[in-house]
């Protein structure tokens, strides 16, 4: 499990002799997790490029934190984002992220408990999205956009899923979903209007563990 964070370039366990009896010996060298992020692409005369970097393990709490800028023909954005693992009861992770872009905004938070294991009993996922933005249109295969809209978007979807059976020989899990969605398209300059969509979602998974020695 410590192997599977990424964060740790080696891990050794071993048992040493305690006056309380045997007790496991974990010694753990650190990994390197700061990533960065480069690219650069170009099409005929559109030049694309970025630059930033990722954390894996800022302050030494598995906190992942990101922060980009990119420029592409169409806008130009900076943004951060960060998940924050197992922030209550070692079970809830909550992460964000927010993006400010040359044309508008860009943002998104989210909760979840995730299944932890084959016999986790429940989980749920609670996400909300935001964005406001300019939307180019392009025409008859013009190079530059010749109208402009204004996209206004609010998302809101909220999961929870509970196992009926589960065990470490397979599940039967079910899982509802809910989402709430204003998304509206006005031209520039305008006020946009508020429509309004929902849906509901009902799933099965079933799941039968076969382990082989």
């Amino acid at each position: 499990t410590l192997r599977k964070l990424g964060i740790f370039r080696e891990v050794t366990i071993d048992s040493v002799r305690t006056d309380s009896g045997l007790t496991a010996l974990v010694t753990t060298r650190d990994s390197w997790t700061t990533v960065p992020y480069l690219t650069f692409k170009t099409v005929g005369s559109q030049v694309t490029w970025g630059i930033g970097a990722t954390e894996k393990n800022l302050l030494g709490l598995q906190i992942s934190a990101t922060i980009r800028y990119i420029n592409d023909p169409d806008r130009s954005s900076v943004g951060f984002a960060a998940i924050l693992p197992k922030m209550w009861r070692d079970q809830l992770s909550v992460g964000g992220g927010y993006a400010s872009l040359s044309d508008g905004t860009r943002a998104r938070f989210l909760a979840e408990v995730p299944f932890a294991s084959l016999s986790s009993k429940w989980s749920m996922r609670a996400d909300y999205e935001f964005g406001d933005r300019s939307i180019l249109r392009f025409f008859g295969g013009e190079e530059d956009a010749s109208d402009t809209l204004r996209q206004v978007l609010h998302r809101g979807t909220v999961n929870y899923s509970w196992a009926e059976r589960g065990s470490k020989e397979g599940y039967v899990r079910f899982r509802t979903t809910a989402e709430v969605r204003r998304e509206d398209y006005v031209p520039l300059g305008t006020t946009p209007g508020r429509s309004l969509f929902g849906e509901v979602e009902f799933s099965v998974e079933a799941l039968r563990a076969n382990y082989s020695t």
